[in-house]
């Protein structure tokens, strides 16, 4: 179906010639002759069938454009869904990756797990007492399990871990870009 779009002064032409061509129809086809008073209201009608056609012509094709509007922005919704799954499964694996990272760093370090765990925490910004009410500790405890962690890992304390592992996302990252 061919969908031509005709300029209004040419459909409001038409829709006069119709108009025109209906009431002399109607003049001729009323033989008896007709009123002036019954003239305008033959008018009127012919009027008002015309101009209720000419808003529902209008209707149908502002519905239309509606219809491929809404069609239009549900493809691009389900293509912006489509790549945010896309995306959340990237970085499901990068997250899960780093995990899988810091937990072999801890490892190797000889951290046990109280010490992982407090690294962990530790890494999120948490305090010693945030964490001593976390894990449902004292806070002398999480502070010896930290100071061990330190020990270990050859790390001074809290900044130099973060920095740690903060380094090593950021050296995977230039790394990964360098690639690209």
């Amino acid at each position: 179906m061919v969908n031509v779009k005709w300029p209004n002064w040419v459909l409001g032409g038409g829709l006069v010639g119709v108009f025109a061509l209906l009431m002399a129809v109607e003049t001729l086809h009323n033989q008896d002759g007709m009123s002036l008073t019954q003239f305008v209201f033959e008018a009127l009608e012919f009027c008002l069938v015309i101009v209720i056609a000419a808003g529902i012509i209008q209707l149908v094709q502002w519905l239309k454009k509606k219809d491929a509007e809404h069609e239009i922005l549900m493809r691009d919704l389900r293509s912006a869904r489509a790549r945010g799954q896309e995306l959340e499964n990237e970085v499901r694996v990068y997250l899960d990756g780093s995990r899988l990272a810091m937990h072999l760093q801890f490892g190797s370090w000889g951290a046990t797990k109280a010490e992982e765990e407090v690294g962990l925490l530790i890494l999120r910004g948490l305090s010693h007492k945030q964490i001593a009410i976390e894990r449902g500790t004292s806070e002398a405890t999480v502070r010896q399990q930290a100071q061990c962690l330190y020990e270990k890992s050859g790390l001074p304390g809290k900044a130099a871990l973060l920095s740690f592992f903060l380094e090593g996302l950021f050296s995977a990252e230039a790394a990964q870009r360098r690639h690209v």
